[in-house]
């Protein structure tokens, strides 16, 4: 059996020290790093999720401000047209800024003086009940506000 023995210069001890060094520092570094840059990223998450919650109530915002501004368009539109045969009106969306003429209200729409002369008496009644509605529920709506 021959067995050979390995000898070791003080320079090949030397690479072997240095890279347990390393293997070391680079252990504890990355737990010394690792909780603080955890902890960042779960800060920056949260960060994000109110982020997009802002834009989000933005969005809502910017939506329900152009249905208000569709609807005072449409107002000015139609008072300032001539109520003539040819002459065309805006479909104005009810106070709670629903359109009238989609679902769930499907009224017939009311652009034109002749529409507005031949629409029959159950769609009449039905124009003035969900207008009526919304009004009283915007004024209700209003009410609760200022208590």
């Amino acid at each position: 059996m021959n067995i050979e023995v390995a000898q070791q210069s003080p320079q090949d001890s030397q690479p072997n020290l240095r890279d347990a060094i390393l293997a070391i520092l680079r252990d504890e570094l990355s737990v010394m790093f690792q909780k603080p840059i955890q902890d960042e990223i779960q800060q920056l998450r949260g960060d994000v999720k109110r982020i997009q919650g802002d834009v989000q109530q933005i969005q809502k915002d910017v939506v329900a401000e152009l249905r208000y501004t569709r609807r005072f368009a449409a107002r000015t539109w139609n008072n300032d047209t001539a109520p003539t045969d040819t002459a065309t009106f805006e479909i104005v969306p009810f106070l709670n800024l629903e359109d009238p003429i989609t679902a769930p209200h499907n009224l017939p729409p009311l652009n034109s003086p002749t529409a507005i002369r031949e629409l029959e008496y159950h769609h009449m009644r039905r124009t003035f009940k969900a207008t009526t509605r919304t009004f009283m529920s915007s004024l209700c709506t209003g009410m609760n506000a200022l208590k």
